[in-house]
C-alpha cells in the first residue's frame, strides 16, 4: 500500500526519500525497492561495512532485477575517520559489483546538523560535506533522469536539487 501512494507522489512532482536500514532475507519492505527510482546503499567504505552490504546486495540486486530495475542501484559512501583503511570506488566496484555514485568527506559536525539536530556551523552551506551532498544528489538525479529517457518515460519533476534531504 505504501509504494501505491509513494508512487502517486511522483505525479505531484514530490520526491520521497525512505531510509530501510538493514534489509533481511524476504524482507517486507522489498516491494518499496521495486517501485523506486533509485536504490542506494550507504556505507562507510571499510571491511566490515563492505562485507555487510556484500551479504545484502544479492538480495538486493534479485529484488531489482524481478521488477527489471538492476540499473537502479549504486552506492553512495561516507569516508570514515583516519587511522581506518577505506576502499575506493573501484575497489569497492570490484567487491560488490555496484557503481559509487556519491562520496562524501569524514565531517562530524556537519554531519550532525541532520543526524542529530546540531547548530549549524559557519560556513556550513559553502563546506565540503555540502558540496559533496549535492554532487552526489546530484549524479542520482542525473542517473534517474538517464535511465527514464533511455526507457522513453518523462521525468515529471524537476531534475535540478535546491536543497539537500535531511
Amino acid at each position: 500500500a505504501l509504494a501505491t501512494t509513494i508512487g502517486s507522489l511522483e505525479g505531484a512532482g514530490t520526491d520521497v526519500l525512505i531510509d530501510l536500514g538493514r534489509l533481511t532475507p524476504n524482507d517486507p519492505r522489498s516491494p518499496l525497492l521495486q517501485v523506486a527510482d533509485a536504490v542506494v546503499i550507504v556505507l562507510r567504505p571499510v571491511l566490515t561495512e563492505a562485507a555487510a552490504a556484500a551479504a545484502q546486495i544479492g538480495e538486493v540486486r534479485n529484488t531489482l532485477r524481478l521488477a527489471g530495475r538492476e540499473d537502479t542501484l549504486g552506492l553512495w559512501t561516507i569516508a570514515a575517520p583516519a587511522p581506518l583503511f577505506n576502499y575506493s570506488a573501484q575497489e569497492l566496484y570490484q567487491l560488490l559489483g555496484v557503481p559509487v555514485i556519491g562520496e562524501i568527506g569524514h565531517d562530524i559536525r556537519s554531519a550532525a546538523v541532520y543526524g542529530n539536530g546540531a547548530v549549524t556551523p559557519s560556513r556550513f552551506e559553502k563546506s565540503n560535506y555540502i558540496r559533496e551532498l549535492r554532487a552526489a544528489l546530484s549524479t542520482t538525479t542525473q542517473r534517474i533522469t538517464e535511465r527514464a529517457e533511455k526507457l522513453g518515460i518523462r521525468p515529471t519533476s524537476s531534475t535540478t536539487t535546491q536543497e539537500v534531504p535531511a
